[in-house]
């Protein structure tokens, strides 16, 4: 499959997607990180105290690794856990679906940077696999949600309007995709007479 079919494959639209970044230069590190997607381009945000931005510093290519269906990996890899991996290009692996890149510092703050990703190669074990979109997740029980407006107590009222008011912000933010349906709601809640935050 060719590279840009097969990220396109793994990230269908624009959004934010949930994967483990694997990088090296200090030491071998994984990380679960957010890639943003706008149109062709790939970029995440690093914050300047990771061991993620030391090692691009000094060695800029990661591994993105889709993992679809191990929530476990992103709680082992958050808490830097011991985690098996093989080596690829000299990245840290943990997917069958994975796309390597090149990573470069397109703005410079000063807790963070944002890097552009350039995709210089792919392993990829499926035929259509897509990355984990939390935005996606959230809609899902966000709608549930919205089906038990009508029957929560006041008390248990007040606080799912918080619950909704954040599962909309996140939804906003990270799958630009679902923002029609997401005002629709947001005017049925309205008309309802509740507010969100």
């Amino acid at each position: 499959m060719e590279l840009q079919e097969a990220i396109k494959n793994i990230f269908p639209s624009n959004g934010i997607y949930e994967v483990i970044l694997g990088t090296k230069g200090i030491r071998d590190n994984i990380s679960p990180i957010g890639v943003i997607v706008n149109e062709n381009q790939l970029k995440v945000k690093l914050y300047k105290c990771t061991t993620t931005y030391q090692n691009i510093l000094v060695y800029p290519y990661c591994s993105i690794n889709v993992v679809i269906d191990d929530p476990k990996m992103f709680y082992l890899a958050l808490f830097d856990k011991s985690v098996k991996y093989n080596l690829i290009h000299g990245l840290p692996v943990v997917s069958d679906n994975v796309i390597f890149s090149n990573c470069k510092i397109i703005e410079d703050h000063t807790e963070y940077v944002i890097l552009s990703l350039d995709p210089f190669d792919v392993k990829y074990s499926r035929q259509k696999i897509s990355a984990f979109n939390r935005g996606n997740c959230l809609f899902i029980d966000l709608l549930v949600n919205i089906t038990r407006l009508d029957i929560f107590s006041r008390e248990e009222l007040e606080s799912m309007l918080k619950v909704i008011s954040y599962e909309i912000k996140v939804i906003k933010r990270t799958q630009p995709n679902l923002l029609d349906i997401i005002r629709e709601i947001e005017d049925l809640i309205r008309s309802k007479g509740y507010k969100l935050e």
